[in-house]
């Protein structure tokens, strides 16, 4: 099931998923079982463990989380994913460990487990009241919100957000997806100055003092690498796994729903997904935002 997920992944988004973000996900498809099997080659997933029933605690299921994100990233998040600045498919958990590990003002982004088709900022902070470091979450961003701003300008819009995980500054980054911004208000066609929608967390709309002593030198080197967390060290990943008792033609007509052709490229092959299930079963490879008007020049 791995290999389909993949296989799926890359042809709408081109940057293939890593063994950590498989892990992952053989974490999430299994969260309603006990992955410490003693023959983990021989658990599959079912139908109604695939697309059925719902996630523990949610009223979808796994396919549906999967192709949400999935969605969301081929529409407005494909540049971020393969620059590798989108972590994605990591815990809240593990991302507040990673987080705490680090400076004041270090975030990475990682796709919702409560909402189907989200992508959610976690940050590293003083909190105001208790002064303790904590880690914080933003409401997730849906496909709706991107419509109006994105991603990248809604990260440049945020001053407590310093540098991505582990220590990439923030432009350097996103800079080069942040929208131009004009110098001067530029009247339009009926004489109409533009207003742009500008993101703040109510609270915190000022740099903390703490972030201007904690945060190390800016490094001058982009780190190029696609960014995965660390391993889970769980012991199976999707790897491990297969799809048992899984109809051909539900799967046939579930991974062919979406026609992803970039212009002729990433084209999935359907026929290469399935010859596993002709044989006998698919087997793997081993708090919200609001907003603030900006009226033309610089943000205010």
């Amino acid at each position: 099931m791995g290999k389909a997920l993949n296989s799926k992944f890359m042809a709408a988004n081109g940057r293939s998923l890593s063994q950590e973000n498989l892990q992952y996900l053989s974490i999430k498809a299994f969260s309603s079982q006990n992955l410490q099997s003693d023959n983990p080659s021989q658990l599959s997933v079912s139908w109604s463990t695939f697309n059925r029933d719902p996630l523990p605690g949610r009223t979808f299921t796994f396919w549906k989380w999967f192709h949400g994100v999935l969605e969301l990233t081929r529409k407005h998040l494909r540049q971020s994913w393969n620059d590798g600045t989108i972590m994605g498919f990591v815990s809240r958990t593990q991302a507040q460990d990673l987080l705490l590990s680090k400076p004041n003002g270090t975030f990475l982004l990682r796709f919702s487990d409560s909402e189907i088709g989200g992508i959610t900022i976690a940050w590293v902070a003083q909190d105001p009241q208790t002064n303790e470091r904590q880690v914080w979450n933003l409401q997730p961003f849906t496909a709706e919100d991107f419509n109006i701003r994105t991603l990248a300008d809604r990260i440049h819009d945020l001053p407590h957000l310093t540098n991505l995980y582990p220590d990439i500054p923030k432009d350097t980054a996103f800079g080069n997806l942040y929208t131009p911004i004009d110098e001067a208000p530029v009247p339009g066609e009926a004489g109409y100055v533009k207003c742009d929608l500008v993101n703040r967390i109510p609270g915190l709309s000022t740099r903390p003092a703490s972030l201007m002593t904690d945060n190390p030198a800016t490094p001058s080197m982009v780190h190029n690498e696609p960014l995965s967390p660390p391993s889970m060290n769980q012991g199976h990943t999707m790897d491990d796994l297969s799809i048992g008792n899984l109809d051909e033609n539900d799967l046939s007509s579930m991974l062919q729903d979406d026609a992803y052709d970039d212009g002729g490229h990433n084209q999935l092959n359907i026929d290469e997904l399935l010859t596993g299930l002709n044989t006998g079963g698919l087997t793997a490879l081993p708090t919200p935002t609001s907003t603030s008007i900006n009226i033309g020049g610089p943000k205010v």
